[in-house]
């Protein structure tokens, strides 16, 4: 009797045993249950970020009424490390430094942030908000700073001592495939028991990011600037305009507590940055050669696009320089609800008769409810206008303008309004019946009538402008590329297919340097053959692509960031003849 008393202690001590270590690796779940807002101090202030600023910011958060209005968490991007990793293309940085201590820990650059990370952690949140810290998956960050590869668990046990509420994992350096990375992030995070939100910039799988990640970007990085403009150099990411455009069909990957990122904030940024010039600067040399500087209807339909599509709301600018009307913009309250709307559904564009005009619908958790936004991102002025039935109504609704919290009036059959150049009405409309399901505009490529044609000057590409000087090109004009410190020439077209299978994908083409090219598409090799004899005669090479069905993207990228002497006019994408 005593011998199966004896077992059945000790089984009942295993057992609980077991139990405790099963809730302490427990996923956590809804850490962020609405998308997370707040700062990061990376697009405006780069390495130039420090102690002070963070204080400042924090104490500005509170007094301007930002934290009140939901901006909570307050990040550290690049450059807090010590250690710093030496790369060939880094020309001012110092040499190799260590990062770690005898014990595995990151030290902390001290001469940045002399009280230490955990002090600073303790003012953070002694004004009610969260503190957020930056890694990279790899031995070194994107700014070149220690990484946290070999060394994530210690550094994830750091970061929850100091206080950490937010981890930022960029892309850079990484050395495995991203569901390893995010696994292994995952898993550690979990295991803490401290409620951290993982933020990811590592792969356009975005069906795996979501599976591990509580918000994951959907885009490279974002400049200051609403629309390039031909000729202008787009050199290290995406325009604003182009990263809306990039959120259609992504609804699917969204549901409560996991967000798709559409990149942080540029609400009040888009003049020339003055930094130190120490190290490494990668956003504030961009953004000195583009210059740009948005006007207050692009802030606005800015800020209203990001709102209607349920992203993380994170500001980037100096917030001691805002001006008043940029600060009633993001404190909004009516338009801030929308975006933090319960349901937390991704909008869905409707209707663009117009390139540039268009109507996007997001369905609210209150039956009946929606919000709706009418843009026109052109440059004159244009009427937007929809018929109710187009957005899921039958019957009357009634509209209220968000951005001015003024009401329009009930309305019957349709609805119509008069946009200045790059501007935004950003709705909530009210309905009497149950509002139908909208389908997006997202169309899948049709091969059934041949090649599909997609120029280079309208997707997404870097380190190169929009051109129109070349002779006999298609479209608009095409795009050629620059030498740059930091961005490869490469090229991003989204496309929508039915099916998966291997595709035909055709580039036309002028190499104007002395030698072959070898670039790569989605990882394999393609060359692009120099033509000295028959300078600036269009050439044409192809290669047959695996793709999955539904949204995928078709990459070109130079193979390092000086061979930039290529112009491409466009892709022809076709089913490959078996």
């Amino acid at each position: 009797m005593k011998m199966k008393l004896y077992f059945l202690m000790i089984y009942t001590i295993l057992g609980l045993f077991l139990q405790n270590a099963q809730a302490q690796i427990k996923p956590q779940q809804f850490v962020a249950s609405t998308p997370p807002m707040g700062w990061n101090s990376w697009n405006f202030f780069g390495s130039s970020v420090n102690e002070e600023v963070i204080k400042k910011t924090a104490d500005l958060l509170v007094e301007k009424g930002l934290a009140n209005a939901g901006y909570k968490y307050l990040v550290i991007d690049d450059t807090w490390v010590y250690g710093r990793v030496k790369r060939s293309f880094d020309k001012n940085a110092p040499e190799d430094r260590t990062g770690r201590d005898a014990s595995g820990r990151i030290i902390v650059d001290s001469s940045k942030f002399p009280s230490g990370m955990k002090s600073l952690a303790d003012y953070v949140h002694s004004k009610g908000l969260k503190f957020g810290i930056y890694t990279a998956p790899g031995c070194s960050t994107c700014g070149g700073f220690t990484g946290s590869f070999g060394y994530e668990a210690t550094d994830v046990k750091t970061y929850s001592e100091w206080g950490v509420d937010f981890i930022k994992l960029d892309q850079c350096g990484a050395k495995e495939s991203p569901e390893v990375i995010l696994k292994r992030w995952r898993s550690i995070i979990d295991s803490i028991g401290r409620p951290i939100v993982l933020s990811v910039n590592l792969s356009n799988q975005f069906n795996v990011t979501s599976k591990y990640a509580d918000m994951w970007r959907t885009t490279l990085d974002m400049m200051p600037v609403w629309r390039y403009k031909n000729d202008m150099l787009r050199a290290g990411g995406d325009d604003i305009y182009s990263v809306m455009k990039q959120q259609e069909g992504l609804g699917k990957y969204q549901v409560n507590g996991r967000w798709n990122d559409s990149e942080l904030l540029q609400v009040g940024n888009g003049k020339i940055i003055k930094t130190d010039n120490k190290g490494f600067d990668y956003l504030g040399e961009q953004t000195r050669l583009i210059k740009g500087n948005m006007t207050y209807d692009e802030n606005k339909a800015h800020f209203g696009m990001w709102a209607i599509n349920s992203v993380p709301l994170i500001l980037t600018n100096d917030l001691s320089t805002m001006s008043d009307s940029l600060l009633n913009l993001v404190v909004n309250p009516e338009v801030i609800a929308i975006n933090q709307d319960p349901a937390g559904v991704l909008a869905v564009k409707c209707k663009e008769d117009i390139p540039g005009v268009q109507v996007w619908v997001k369905q609210l958790w209150q039956v009946g409810n929606e919000s709706v936004a009418f843009l026109n991102a052109t440059d004159n002025e244009q009427e937007v206008s929809i018929k109710l039935s187009e957005i899921g109504i039958s019957g009357q609704a009634f509209f209220r303008d968000l951005f001015l919290r003024k009401d329009l009036g009930l309305f019957s059959d349709k609805f119509s309004v008069r946009l200045q150049k790059n501007s935004i009405l950003l709705a909530k409309v009210t309905a009497f019946e149950t509002i139908k399901p909208i389908k997006s505009l997202v169309k899948t490529l049709d091969f059934n009538k041949g090649p599909v044609r997609l120029e280079a000057e309208d997707t997404r590409f870097y380190a190169g402008r929009s051109q129109n000087k070349l002779a006999e090109f298609s479209g608009k004009g095409y795009a050629i590329g620059e030498n740059h410190a930091f961005s490869k020439f490469s090229f991003f077209w989204d496309v929508n297919l039915e099916s998966s299978g291997n595709y035909k994908v055709v580039v036309r083409y002028i190499n104007s340097g002395n030698s072959e090219l070898i670039y790569k598409i989605n990882d394999m090799p393609i060359v692009f053959k120099c033509t000295p004899s028959k300078k600036d005669k269009w050439s044409e090479t192809s290669i047959t692509l695996p793709l999955n069905k539904g949204r995928q993207e078709i990459g070109l990228i130079a193979p390092n960031c000086s061979s930039n002497e290529l112009a491409v006019d466009y892709i022809e994408c076709s089913k490959a003849v078996k």
